[in-house]
């Protein structure tokens, strides 16, 4: 991953882990631990509102735990840094400046040293440095949201048109409009067919265009 600050690489994602969206990026996932507006629910789950779930979302991302486990206030401080990204994301999507205090919060867990993994000798695996607290985990999703908010093709930087989630939309159309088709997309083309059939919605191509740009 490259980025504006010193970067070493993030550790990589599991290619097998259950995603209820696709986000496009570490931080956007962070944020996307809770969904206001998802159809789950008015405020949707809070994936990071205990210990417990706090690991195990860290451990769909192949990020490490603290090695006397996490506290109450380690899911205070990732909590924070959640919000600190998703109003940033949001004055981004907007074309409004930055919050100060969110830049300077997220400059501050940038600043520490990432995790650290190394290569066993005798086998294909890694082997995984203990960290002392969460510091390290919170300046990997930190500088995933510099790079994030600095780079790349700002026009794809999106809010889902169903539960308004933000993504960056990696497709090679770039026509995205879901965060996810299983989630919102297959939503809105049930909504449209149910609409044609009761005489009240457009044209047939419409469910047909949702399922092409999701």
């Amino acid at each position: 991953m490259t980025s504006s600050v010193a970067v070493e690489p993030a550790p990589m994602r599991t290619t097998t882990r259950t995603r209820r969206v696709d986000t496009g990026g570490l931080c956007l996932d962070l944020v996307a631990t809770r969904t206001p507006n998802s159809p789950d629910g008015p405020d949707g789950p809070d994936l990071l509102a205990t210990t417990d779930g706090t690991a195990a979302w860290l451990g769909t991302l192949n990020l490490p735990t603290p090695a006397a486990g996490l506290t109450p206030r380690d899911v205070d401080r990732i909590q924070v840094l959640r919000a600190a990204v998703d109003r940033l994301v949001r004055a981004r999507l907007a074309g409004a400046g930055p919050d100060p205090e969110d830049v300077g919060h997220l400059n501050v867990c940038a600043a520490a040293p990432t995790p650290t993994f190394f290569l066993r000798g005798d086998a294909w695996a890694r082997i995984e440095v203990p960290q002392p607290d969460l510091a390290g985990v919170l300046s990997v999703l930190a500088r995933d949201a510099v790079h994030l908010l600095t780079t790349g093709e700002p026009s794809r930087l999106r809010s889902c048109e169903g539960c308004g989630l933000a993504f960056y939309d990696r497709s090679p159309s770039g026509a995205r409009r879901w965060c996810s088709m299983k989630r919102c997309g297959e939503r809105s083309a049930s909504a449209n067919y149910r609409r044609r059939h009761t005489g009240t919605g457009d044209s047939d191509s419409d469910s047909d265009s949702d399922l092409a740009e999701a």
